[in-house]
């Protein structure tokens, strides 16, 4: 009986030992799924937030007097384009990128100066504000490119276009040449599809 009791005391220790790992393993995978699980519905939410954002009413015509050849339906094409451009920002998971279109720069322009809503839309869109990063065409710049290519892949994709074959581009990169904005920027399908991958 002094034996099987003190080999029931030693053994307690390493199976109590592998009962604590086990639970500590199974609470730290929980945590796990818990905090991804509320990043992807957090994601989702902004993602939503920025697809049905209604821009302050007026900015619109802001960008009319700066681009008065522009038609009017046209200007919906220019917010479509920003909302874009602001989504593929999130999925970046907001490291740098780089603006395509000067069209769609010049709207950005204007929304910022719509202080409160701007800060207001940055939080609910992206959790802090985002800072302006201007408008840019291919180049020797590789940080510019690496932005580019950034907002090429995440625009492709929300526009079930594969980035490496494009068959048309995605509305953000052709917005300047549709709608033949002076100093816009063009892109063709050659040129994205040959960037350095």
């Amino acid at each position: 009986t002094a034996n099987r009791y003190r080999y029931s005391i030693q053994s307690f220790p390493a199976k109590g030992g592998k009962v604590m790992i086990v639970s500590l393993m199974l609470g730290a995978i929980s945590l796990s799924v818990i905090w991804y699980g509320g990043r992807a519905v957090k994601l989702s939410q902004r993602r939503n937030f920025i697809r049905h954002y209604r821009f302050p009413p007026g900015l619109l015509l802001k960008l009319q007097r700066t681009h008065p050849q522009i038609e009017a339906k046209d200007y919906a094409l220019a917010a479509q384009a920003l909302r874009q451009f602001f989504l593929a920002y999130l999925l970046s998971n907001k490291q740098n990128v780089a603006m395509p279109s000067r069209l769609a720069d010049d709207l950005w322009h204007e929304f910022i100066l719509y202080t409160r809503q701007y800060a207001e839309f940055c939080r609910l869109a992206f959790g802090s504000f985002f800072h302006h990063t201007p408008a840019a065409a291919i180049g020797p710049n590789r940080e510019t490119n690496t932005g580019l290519r950034r907002i090429w892949w995440h625009t492709c994709k929300e526009e079930n276009i594969s980035p490496h074959a494009p068959f048309r581009m995605p509305l953000l990169f052709a917005l300047d040449s549709k709608l033949n904005i002076a100093h816009g920027h063009r892109y063709t399908l050659a040129s994205m599809a040959a960037l350095d991958w």
